[in-house]
């Protein structure tokens, strides 16, 4: 058995000796699972392990905090960072490609540490609009 937790998706997760299917979610707490089944979550990026395996590298951030990160990383200590910030990836996702997604995790964050002046119209028509979701499209 391997305890898990859902990151991506939902999982109808159905303990031993029940009746009735539990619905598992990122909101969630950790359960305990098969082992296969549960390799089989990790793999497709919908779970992650809550007692890392022993192959794995322990990885951790405080909030907020953006890792170094490169290419020249191996997959495992890549896969460390997707899975400590929550992203989902699949286990046979190429190195440039789980650095794209951290970059694209992680861009939100860089942007809020310049002057300010980012996303600010300067009345010339041509800064960013700010849209959220309550804006009508028109």
């Amino acid at each position: 058995m391997k305890r898990i937790r859902i990151v991506s998706g939902a999982y109808g997760h159905k303990p031993p000796g029940a009746r009735l299917i539990d619905t598992k979610t990122r909101a969630s707490e950790p359960f305990d699972i098969d082992a296969a089944e549960a390799a089989r979550l990790v793999g497709l990026g919908v779970a992650a392990y809550v007692d890392a395996p022993p192959d794995a590298e322990e990885t951790t951030l405080a909030p907020g905090e953006k890792p170094e990160y490169s290419v020249d990383m191996t997959a495992k200590q890549l896969q460390a960072l997707m899975t400590a910030a929550g992203i989902p990836f699949k286990n046979s996702t190429a190195k440039a490609v789980l650095v794209a997604a951290l970059d694209a995790y992680y861009a939100p964050q860089d942007d809020t540490e310049g002057d300010g002046e980012e996303g600010k119209d300067s009345g010339n028509g041509e800064g960013a609009l700010d849209l959220n979701a309550n804006d009508p499209v028109t």
